[in-house]
């Protein structure tokens, strides 16, 4: 697929739209005709215009197209990837493009800074749980959460993009017939990664579904355990054993030692399926754990907004 090389994204400082944007660029490295890169490309596309909604904390996609990278914008590509936008006769490829807000860091710079205050840690940690909390209801799969993939904005708001790896889940929360390993297994629940593995060794019509109901919830522990570690996965060696992956002990709870209410909530989303939080009861424990924070941190104003979920619920 096109997406398994890194794209590439562009500062557009004058926009027609009168505000910076970003400009998204996919690597033809396949060398696809127009039709296979925009049905390749189409997933995403289609995943955030479902969304349909300025949810605050989901990125928006401003506009879509097909084209041909300048020069200038070869030139500012990253050598590894810079001869894929070219034929070995110098005829430069069309692609695809995204048209996206931009957000000038993302969650993982500022982390591994290792300078957010507690109350910048915890606005954070509620704001990625509202947003996985919101696409647990549009059941949307994002599978490749991870820091890099949290933008942060201006205003000090975080962002979650990059839903090139996304699915669309059944009402049951079940995927049918899927085996590929896509986006970032370190994040994925090993519930699905078992199932994916399983898939893998099964014939086309005999593959069995998968069950994302944990993975919202997976996905909101390691990355509250990232944020309160400026940045470190919670797990040694994860994941490993295919096909008998299992939920491992967390040996070494580091910023989370000093916030007990946090650590307890974030244990119980990172277990296995059987015993593993939802992301709406977990969503509403970390509200409920927040109002003992506000009294010693300036959250007054992320309070308000979280006690108010009818717009973005």
């Amino acid at each position: 697929m096109l997406c398994r090389v890194p794209p590439q994204v562009f500062q557009v400082p004058n926009s027609p739209a009168g505000f910076e944007v970003a400009l998204k660029m996919i690597c033809n490295f396949q060398q696809l005709n127009t039709y296979s890169i925009a049905k390749q490309c189409a997933n995403e596309y289609q995943i955030l215009y479902r969304l349909d909604s300025d949810h605050p904390n989901i990125i928006q996609i401003l506009h879509q197209f097909l084209g041909k990278p300048t020069p200038q914008m070869i030139s500012f590509m990253d050598e590894s990837v810079r001869d894929l936008a070219s034929r070995r006769d110098g005829e430069v490829l069309t692609t695809q493009f995204f048209v996206l807000e931009r957000h000038p860091h993302t969650l993982k710079q500022l982390c591994e800074q290792g300078n957010l205050s507690v109350s910048q840690k915890w606005q954070f940690t509620l704001e990625v749980a509202r947003a996985l909390k919101f696409l647990w209801k549009k059941r949307v799969v994002h599978f490749d959460m991870k820091l890099d993939n949290i933008l942060v904005s201006q205003s000090f708001h975080a962002v979650v993009s990059d839903f090139g790896e996304s699915r669309i889940v059944q009402p049951d929360y079940k995927l049918p017939g899927f085996s590929a390993v896509v986006g970032n297994p370190q994040h994925m629940a090993p519930e699905i990664l078992n199932r994916l593995y399983e898939n893998q060794n099964r014939a086309r019509n005999d593959k069995v579904e998968i069950d994302c109901s944990g993975q919202w919830s997976w996905e909101l522990g390691t990355i509250i355990f990232e944020i309160w570690s400026n940045g470190i996965f919670p797990f040694e060696n994860y994941p490993q054993g295919l096909g008998q992956c299992r939920a491992p002990f967390i040996d070494n709870w580091r910023g989370l030692n000093s916030q007990s209410e946090l650590k307890q909530i974030v244990s119980q989303l990172l277990v296995g399926l059987d015993e593993r939080m939802g992301i709406l009861e977990a969503y509403n424990q970390l509200k409920n754990a927040l109002p003992q924070m506000a009294v010693q941190s300036p959250l007054g104003e992320l309070i308000e907004n979280l006690s108010n979920d009818l717009q973005h619920p």
